[in-house]
């Protein structure tokens, strides 16, 4: 039997803070570096930064930070003021996040919004990407084509067995607006 660990969502700035755990990373201050030290961070604290950042960048959006485990495909999701919903990916690898984590996160949220798990259909989908997106990767997220060439297999993969004739009509019809960061 596998088990899906569900947490709180955490909606304040004060609740992420302690959520981070006790021994967290403190990268050192690199004079002549010249980007912020996210290789350096954890997968947990690279999310909480983002999700803290959004915070101070967006404040009168309301921003919500589900991290972790039973995150359904989205770590932060974003509602503007003006209604506009965006769900945030945080990918922090050692090297450039590839075209297999891209299509395997995409198949994840279009499952989950097809089944309802993640109730609320975004309007844009945004990977926040430590270092950065692979050329393949960004092709991907850059062209629905590019989607609707690889949704089938992808959805397969994810799922582990043939997907469902409507589930693949959503899947070659659903396609937020999409970016990286």
């Amino acid at each position: 039997i596998v088990m899906e660990i569900q947490r709180p969502i955490i909606e304040s700035e004060e609740t992420a803070r302690k959520d981070m755990p006790a021994d967290r990373t403190q990268p050192a201050w690199l004079q002549a570096q010249h980007s912020l030290p996210f290789r350096d961070l954890s997968d947990d604290e690279f999310e909480v930064f983002s999700y803290l950042l959004l915070l101070r960048e967006s404040p009168d959006d309301h921003v919500v930070y589900y991290g972790k485990t039973g995150d359904a495909g989205r770590d932060i999701v974003r509602i503007g003021k003006d209604g506009l919903i965006e769900l945030i990916q945080c990918k922090r690898y050692t090297a450039n996040v590839g075209i297999g984590e891209i299509r395997a996160e995409l198949a994840k949220l279009c499952v989950n919004l097809f089944t309802k798990l993640i109730p609320l259909t975004p309007d844009r989908v945004t990977f926040y990407a430590v270092p950065d997106l692979t050329s393949p990767a960004k092709d991907l997220l850059e062209n629905q084509s590019s989607w609707l060439e690889v949704c089938e297999d992808a959805i397969k993969a994810h799922l582990g067995e043939k997907p469902s004739s409507e589930l693949l009509v959503f899947a070659k019809g659903w396609w937020p607006k999409t970016e990286h960061v």
